[in-house]
Order: structure tokens, then sequence, then C-alpha cells
């Protein structure tokens, strides 16, 4: 392990959510490692390339689905001689503020329990003028 310091900018917490993965003809139902309010870590054998833009429709509760655009940020390969989960991690991708707060504050989220992501997020997305969406700062 290294000793480098973390330089995240969200708390990761360990949460399994079922997940949706889309990309290019490919679907894929996968299960979340952890997650942030900025994105999260699903476990996979067959992960997209890094910088894939992806979309992603996250199971909130049983009648509730929240749909995402995310990138491939981070590919851990099955097999990793560290000895990590194989998976990909992805950063949410020009998401709204309705659909950033809908993420942050469902019931089940890790993230509505953590005074941490409860901060006050008056501006959340990078915005181009309008407010309305932008890309989640990492």
């Amino acid at each position: 392990m290294s000793n480098l310091p973390n330089q995240r900018m969200d708390e990761r917490y360990p949460h399994e959510v079922l997940v949706d993965l889309c990309w290019n003809r490919h679907r894929a139902r996968l299960v979340t490692c952890d997650v942030s309010y900025r994105g999260l870590f699903l476990c996979t054998d067959t992960p997209p390339s890094l910088r894939q833009l992806v979309r992603l429709e996250i199971l909130l509760s049983e009648s509730e689905t929240l749909s995402l655009h995310a990138m491939a940020v981070h590919v851990v390969p099955p097999g990793d001689p560290k000895g990590r989960l194989a998976g990909v991690g992805v950063q949410f991708y020009a998401v709204d503020r309705a659909s950033a707060s809908r993420w942050a504050n469902t019931e089940t989220s890790p993230l509505s329990r953590d005074s941490h992501a409860a901060r006050s997020r008056s501006t959340p997305a990078s915005t181009s003028g309008s407010g309305e969406a932008g890309t989640l700062r990492v």
C-alpha cells in the first residue's frame, strides 16, 4: 500500500447497489463495491475501456431508477497482482442538480447519512451559464 495521502474530494463508502451499465452495444447488470457523491466502483470481469462514456441505470429502490451518464476513469483487470477486485470506477458526467440531489439523498444511500456528504451542495456541478447541468468536480 502506498504512503501517499488520500487526495479524493469525497469519501467512498462500501455499499451495494444494483446498476445497469450500458456502453456501445453492451449492457450488464452489476453491483457496486463502493459509492461516493461523484461516482462509484462496479465489480465486473469485463469492464469498459478507460475513458469510455457509459450510461448508468442505478436502482435506488424497487420502484425508482436514476439514469446518469459517466466516464470510466479507473479499471482494475481480473487477476490484479495487488489482489484488488476486478471492476471499473466511473465518474458521473453532466449531472443536473435534481439528479445529483436524488443520488445524494436517497433514503438507502450511505451518502445521506454522512455529515460530510450532507454538506451544502449549492453548486454540485460545474455549470456553463444555465446552471442546469455540468460535470461534477472530482
